[in-house]
């Protein structure tokens, strides 16, 4: 099953002949834009995402056509310069607790 995402980036996509053709004649194709998230997520996704609508599979499905990456270096960043989720998510909940504590503060 495939859905229309809610996230379009991936680091892959696969055109055919006519898709690429049609990709390429558009007015922005290789015109470097960066605004969509950042210059990696523009270069691997912006172009393709204003040109086509892009679906990936559904939750019971999200295994199918699954690309991996070459090699682990990225998985080395993991932990490390990249961090995880729920410690990203735990200093966000920190930081929001600090907020509301000054903000409380300066209301007294």
């Amino acid at each position: 099953t495939f859905q229309r995402t809610l996230n379009p980036h991936a680091g892959c996509y696969f055109l055919n002949a006519e898709q690429m053709k049609q990709w390429a004649s558009k007015p922005y194709f290789l015109d470097r834009d960066t605004n969509f998230i950042g210059p990696l997520e523009s270069a691997a996704t912006l172009g393709i995402m204003k040109t086509f609508r892009i679906y990936k599979t559904a939750g019971p499905d999200a295994s199918f056509l699954e690309i991996q990456h070459f090699g682990t270096t990225f998985l080395s960043l993991i932990g490390n310069q990249i961090s995880f989720a729920e410690e990203k998510v735990k200093e966000n909940e920190e930081q929001a607790k600090k907020e509301e504590t000054v903000e409380a503060g300066t209301e007294s």
